[in-house]
């Protein structure tokens, strides 16, 4: 699968966690940056490092939301861990990362989630420079926030969010499907509304549990149901986004943060690589809970999630 854009044929390629823990099991050299660890990662590293390798791994110093002091125990834990086992590992200082970057022998992966073993979206990115820049935002904890050009990668929150907000401006027809963890008044929303509003139709696929955490989530969500967008909630949402000629996927979801918070996106345009793309959405969306509106409930969002969740559980944090 090949990424069609301002950077070289052949230069991005969208694999699975398999080929990510073999690009691990035989390196020599791993940097890798995250927000925090699944537990598969960890093992993953910690194995590479016993074996020799060399191996670093920086996990944000700043967790959000109402779990950030769960999350902040865990990151804790981990690092514990991989030190144990030989690995370098170390909080960015005060500052937040989203971003979710790895080079492996100077080539760049690139997650969408935590490094999940299972449902994570991976780009393996040989752009030359690509895994140095990644990893120097990771170390600074600070990338341009300036927007980049098509088919380059965008390594700030700001960055990112501008390059999947082009797509969805520059893309009218057909059926707009968009994921994301959490939710907030961006102008991903206001596209989104725009776009439902002029009759186009709209998906947008949100994370279960941090929908029903953060009221301000719940507000947008109503606000897309209101405005005719189709939503439904799952587990461990990829952060993509698809229109009827372009796609765009990253690790910034479509809410405010710092606007040079290292983050990471990028816009694709190669037939085989949308079809992937597709095929993710599509898998996950045929097994997400939509919800509606119900007139007696204060936020419609929410009262289809209690609903909801004394069906299926809330994942930790993956």
């Amino acid at each position: 699968m090949q990424l069609l854009s301002a950077v070289p044929p052949s230069s991005s390629t969208l694999v699975s966690y398999a080929d990510f823990g073999a690009a691990v099991a035989h390196a020599r050299s791993i940097d890798l940056g995250a927000y925090i660890l699944g537990a598969p990662t960890e093992r993953l590293l910690e194995t590479a490092a016993r074996r020799g390798a060399h191996v670093k791994v920086w996990l944000s110093g700043e967790a959000f939301g109402r779990s950030a002091d769960r999350v902040a125990a865990v990151q804790r834990q981990e690092i514990e861990h991989l030190r144990a086992a030989g690995v370098e590992a170390s909080l960015t200082g005060d500052h937040a990362m989203h971003l979710k970057a790895a080079s492996i022998d100077h080539v760049a992966y690139l997650a969408t989630g935590n490094w999940r073993s299972s449902g994570e979206v991976l780009l393996r990115d040989t752009v030359p420079g690509d895994a140095e820049r990644a990893m120097r935002a990771v170390r600074l904890g600070s990338a341009p926030a300036a927007p980049v050009a098509p088919g380059q990668l965008a390594l700030s929150h700001a960055a990112a969010l501008a390059t999947e907000a082009a797509l969805l401006s520059t893309d009218t027809k057909g059926t707009l499907r968009l994921a994301t963890e959490s939710l907030g008044p961006t102008a991903i929303s206001r596209l989104v509304i725009e776009r439902a509003r002029h009759h186009q139709r709209v998906e947008v696929l949100l994370d279960r549990r941090l929908l029903h955490e953060d009221p301000a989530a719940q507000r947008e969500a109503d606000r897309f149901i209101a405005a005719g967008v189709d939503v439904r909630v799952s587990t461990n949402c990829p952060k993509l986004a698809l229109t009827q000629h372009g796609g765009w996927i990253g690790s910034a979801n479509a809410t405010h943060s710092e606007p040079r918070m290292p983050d990471w996106g990028l816009s694709l345009s190669s037939p085989s690589e949308l079809s992937a793309l597709r095929r993710c959405f599509s898998a996950r969306w045929s097994q997400a809970t939509p919800i509606k509106s119900l007139p007696e409930a204060t936020s419609c969002v929410h009262a289809g999630l209690r609903h909801d969740l004394t069906r299926r559980p809330i994942e930790q944090d993956g």
